[in-house]
């Protein structure tokens, strides 16, 4: 399965590391130093006392990954619309997007850039 990553920081990069080590094609969108950082060394993710050293695609701009299966977005929640308008070239008829963001709202933030159809997880407005 392809998984595009946007926002490859600590909870991005965790996940990324984690989903390509369970066999997906990974790519991360990330941006400046760490980006380069990503593409000279690869990813670097240390748990305990155990390193791991990855290699995935990485890019700042989604254009060069295309659409994908499922995108986790990873970003801080005051960049949510900014970066939803950036990865719209990773969106299919059939591609899922999972927000991970410390707030409430990211999902209906992203609704109408990227489309309620493709969006997961819950929803602020949910019954209870």
């Amino acid at each position: 399965m392809r998984i595009a990553v946007v926002g490859a920081g600590a909870i991005g990069a965790c996940f990324g590391a984690m989903l390509a080590e369970a066999g997906c094609e990974v790519s991360l969108i990330a941006r400046g130093a760490h980006l380069d950082a990503i593409r000279a060394n690869g990813l670097t993710i240390r748990r305990g006392n155990e390193t791991r050293t990855r290699r995935l695609a990485a890019s700042d701009k989604a254009v060069e990954i295309g659409p994908v299966g499922v995108v986790l977005f990873c970003v801080e929640l005051w960049s949510v619309e900014e970066a939803g308008e950036a990865s719209q070239s990773l969106i299919s008829p059939n591609t899922m997007v999972v927000p991970l963001q410390n707030g409430i709202d990211a999902r209906d933030r992203l609704s109408p850039i990227l489309g309620p159809q493709h969006l997961v997880g819950a929803s602020p407005k949910s019954p209870r």
